[in-house]
């Protein structure tokens, strides 16, 4: 009885490394998304902080109002920036998953044909066992009726 070989097994091997950079890959890709809606966080805190301090305040002068008017039409512009960056994160994010889909799908698909093999190989196997058993028996019947005769 031969040993089990599944020829592809380099090549299934492969696929799981794939599928391990695939996976890091959207890890990362979800690291960068995570990095950009901490800096939103960190720029509406500020806006809030400033706003909040603008709202204690008793008295404002004009040229605060202008330095106010600007600061907040970056602050405006920046948060937009962001937005733009997130959708283009979220975008990365889905190209990745479907990435990794893919290279899972090319796993199973192999790991399914391997199972097949093995499970003909255990078949063949087995039936070879049961003719070495059936040609031992025999075998040991036979001498059996020698001895008594």
């Amino acid at each position: 009885m031969q040993r089990f070989q599944f020829s592809p097994e380099r090549t299934l091997a492969v696929r799981r490394l794939q599928r391990e950079q695939e996976r890091a890959a959207l890890l990362k890709c979800h690291a960068e998304r995570a990095a950009i809606a901490r800096q939103e966080q960190a720029i509406r805190a500020e806006r809030q902080s400033v706003e909040e301090a603008i709202a204690r305040s008793l008295t404002i002068d004009a040229s605060q109002v202008g330095t106010l008017a600007g600061w907040q039409a970056r602050v405006r512009a920046a948060l937009t920036h962001i937005a733009g960056m997130i959708r283009q994160a979220d975008e990365r994010i889905a190209q990745q998953q479907a990435r990794l889909q893919e290279a899972e799908r090319r796993v199973k698909l192999l790991e399914r044909l391997r199972e097949r093999r093995l499970a003909a190989w255990q078949t063949e196997a087995d039936r070879e066992r049961e003719a070495l058993a059936a040609e031992a028996y025999l075998a040991r019947l036979i001498r059996e009726r020698r001895s008594h005769l």
